[in-house]
């Protein structure tokens, strides 16, 4: 049987031992499942002037991803829409391809603006390995300041994660 975690992303990542999923209690056997190892980051990439390196330090992010064998990923400023700089566009593509080769092929990002005033999207995103059960996007009813230019707000996500059987003593391999 498999049993759901359920993470929250807004300003901080946390996973829990008992949630509350639409209104049924869920509770984790820690026996049951192996630690979910999650990376969250502010990896600075969106149209901004000063913003430098921007392939060089995705093509850097993805090496890390790698070698260190996540389950899942979560970013802030992972910037996506954009019509004023098409070589941003083209990094941010390349990104997400490499995150698919490397397995992450469940994901949600935005929130996604629903205003010509507001040309960024959110910002926010979840790459996992693991499938989502289910998957919101909360976006702030107000912006303010610079933040004005993108719809802001909270990405969440149910994820599925598959137990991991120990051996049972007629499993064991007692050679």
């Amino acid at each position: 049987n498999n049993q759901v975690a359920e993470l929250v992303f807004s300003l901080c990542l946390g996973a829990m031992d008992s949630a509350n999923v639409h209104g049924c209690k869920v509770c984790l056997d820690n026996d049951l499942f192996r630690p979910l190892k999650c990376l969250t980051l502010n990896v600075l990439c969106s149209p901004v002037p000063c913003n430098r390196m921007e392939g060089e330090r995705l093509a850097c992010l993805l090496q890390h991803i790698c070698e260190h064998d996540y389950d899942m990923v979560a970013f802030q400023e992972l910037v996506k829409s954009t019509f004023f700089a098409r070589h941003h566009v083209a990094r941010y593509g390349q990104f997400i391809e490499g995150l698919r080769a490397l397995g992450f092929v469940h994901d949600i990002c935005g929130p996604h603006s629903t205003s010509p005033f507001v040309p960024l999207d959110g910002g926010i995103a979840l790459f996992s390995r693991h499938p989502f059960v289910c998957s919101s996007l909360h976006p702030w009813p107000k912006q303010a300041s610079w933040d004005a230019l993108a719809a802001k707000g909270i990405v969440h996500a149910l994820i599925e994660l598959v137990p991991v059987h120990s051996a049972t003593p007629e499993q064991e391999d007692h050679s």
